[in-house]
């Protein structure tokens, strides 16, 4: 783990960021609300782990670290993830570069790119909102709570030509309320020139998506 860290570290340096070791970094950020939200979890709860120290305690030995920084304005994490399947046993890693917009717009937004089983969930009647446009129409599933709302932005050009511009690059991105995402499966890190190019594709797009959004 120390090994890991240091090389993490030095990712950060290359980046301009901040390497924070272990989990404090991740709860005392932005970061920590969103995966909670995204598990279904009560947010303030994160106060709570935090004052318990042998939970702290088992979780820094098992969370490498985030990196933090900012680019263009928009706070930005890099971090890997770490998963052990229950049946089998095995360890999957992903890195996730994640950029926030400064401002969350509240429309329950989720995009992401349409794959094999997001297809049986429309046919199954999934909701998958269109913009009419076609290329991005069948690239990417839409979801919203605010669904009207989010219908009448969809049609928004500078809006479609950001979403396009993300996933012809990756299917790995996500875009939500507090921004946008990508994850690198079966990576346990990325060369700094990787991340930096992912971010100012990811800064690109929230300076044309995140005005729409919040429109």
């Amino acid at each position: 783990m120390n090994d890991e860290r240091l090389q993490w570290g030095l990712l950060a340096d290359e980046l301009g960021f901040e390497f924070k070791p272990g989990v404090r970094g991740m709860l005392e950020s932005k970061l920590a609300e969103r995966i909670a939200r995204q598990q279904g979890q009560d947010p303030d709860q994160i106060e709570a782990v935090m004052n318990n120290g042998l939970l702290m305690g088992v979780l820094d030995s098992v969370f490498l670290g985030v990196a933090i920084g900012t680019v263009r304005d928009y706070e930005c994490y890099v971090y890997r993830n770490s998963s052990r399947g229950s049946s089998s046993g095995t360890t999957s890693n992903s890195v996730h570069v994640q950029l926030y917009f400064p401002e969350s717009a509240g429309l329950g937004l989720s995009i992401y790119r349409e794959r094999f089983w997001s297809k049986v969930g429309k046919f199954l009647g999934a909701q998958d909102l269109q913009c009419g446009n076609e290329e991005l129409d069948p690239l990417v599933m839409i979801k919203a709570g605010a669904a009207d709302h989010v219908q009448a932005l969809l049609g928004e050009p500078k809006l479609q030509q950001a979403l396009l511009g993300l996933f012809r690059f990756s299917d790995g991105f996500e875009v939500d309320d507090d921004g946008i995402e990508h994850r690198t499966h079966g990576a346990t890190i990325l060369p700094a020139a990787e991340v930096r190019d992912l971010i100012e594709r990811m800064a690109d797009a929230a300076d044309d998506i995140q005005p729409v959004l919040l429109d």
